[in-house]
This record gives structure tokens, C-alpha cells and sequence, in this order.
């Protein structure tokens, strides 16, 4: 189907062409579809399309009105979205477990919508917990806290050397540094 265009007056001009003259619909598209009802905006794709391209340019014009700034940790704001991606297929699942069957008859048989959500959901969900495990992030953690803890061994002991403590003295201050950041990484 193709891109709804406007016009330049902002109404919608269906994109269908008359069978019998060639000429362009003069009919108004369906809210958010190319074509108008007769010439398949009345099918359930076309409007399912007309929907899903609202709901898009809502959510642009909302988000093009909020001041938003750059996260600064994008992979706690991966860990939030994998929240709600659990949360949201956590909560289908209590859907589909309630149906007694997946199927209805309408003027055909159908999938029922709870079961194609949380399938959706799934994949969703999948998804985003896959990019998560690729980062790595115990690795990267454990990486980042031997890289702390040698700058800061590094500091204590330039520290030490700058005060003048040497020899045994200095074996002596880092076992007691040791001893403290080990009492502090316990509280």
C-alpha cells in the first residue's frame, strides 16, 4: 500500500485511480490511509496500516514536544525496557491461559488477538534480552572493578612512596588498606 500523502490544503486525497476514466479518486483517504473505504481502505489491513500510522504520528508529535535529553546510561535504560518487556509477556501469558481456545470464527477462522500479542511479546521479549546478554555485562563488570581496584593500589602506594613510608612499613599500609576496603566493601 503506498505512503499517505497530503495535500497542500493538509486533507488526505485518496491515491486510487477511477477504472473507467483513469483519473484520481477525488474521495477523501481513510484517517491515516492512501486510499479512501472503496478502493481498499475498508480491508482489515488497510486499516490495521491506518491505525499503526496514527498511533505513530501521535507518539511523534507527544515525543517531539518533551525536552529530551541523551541518556547517559544507555544499558540501564536496555535493563528498564527488558523490565517491561518481561512485565508485558508476564501478563499475555495470564491472557492466553484464560482462553478456551485460540481460534473464533468470524467470517473466517482467526487467530484469536491475545494469543498473536503475546506470541508478538515473545519475540519482543527474546529480543531484547538477547542484546543484553551480548553486552556481556558480568564481564564488564568484573573488568571495570579490577581496572578500580589497581588505580586505586596504584594511588595508595604512589601516596605512600610521596610520604616517604618504605620498606616493611609500606608492606605494613598496604595490608592495612587491604583490611579497610574490605571492612567498606562489606558494609
Amino acid at each position: 500500500m503506498p505512503t499517505p500523502r497530503r495535500e497542500p490544503d493538509g486533507t488526505g486525497r485518496c491515491q486510487g485511480t477511477a477504472h473507467t476514466t483513469g483519473e484520481r479518486c477525488k474521495r477523501r483517504s481513510i484517517p491515516g490511509g492512501a486510499v479512501c473505504k472503496l478502493h481498499g481502505g475498508a480491508t482489515p489491513n488497510a486499516r490495521r496500516a491506518a491505525a499503526e500510522r496514527l498511533a505513530t504520528a501521535r507518539a511523534r508529535t507527544y515525543v517531539g514536544k518533551l525536552k529530551i535529553e541523551a541518556t547517559e546510561d544507555p544499558i540501564a535504560e536496555l535493563q528498564k525496557i527488558a523490565g517491561e518487556s518481561v512485565a508485558i509477556k508476564d501478563y499475555l501469558r495470564t491472557q492466553v491461559e484464560t482462553l478456551t481456545s485460540i481460534r473464533y470464527r468470524a467470517e473466517t477462522e482467526q487467530t484469536r488477538a491475545e494469543l498473536t500479542c503475546y506470541l508478538a511479546a515473545l519475540r519482543d521479549c527474546t529480543s531484547v534480552l538477547t542484546s543484553l546478554a551480548r553486552l556481556n555485562l558480568d564481564e564488564r563488570a568484573v573488568r571495570i572493578k579490577e581496572s578500580q581496584a589497581n588505580m586505586i593500589k596504584t594511588a595508595v602506594d604512589r601516596a605512600l612512596r610521596e610520604g616517604g613510608v618504605e620498606g616493611e612499613s609500606l608492606e605494613r599500609a598496604r595490608q592495612a588498606v587491604g583490611r579497610h576496603l574490605r571492612v567498606i566493601k562489606s558494609v
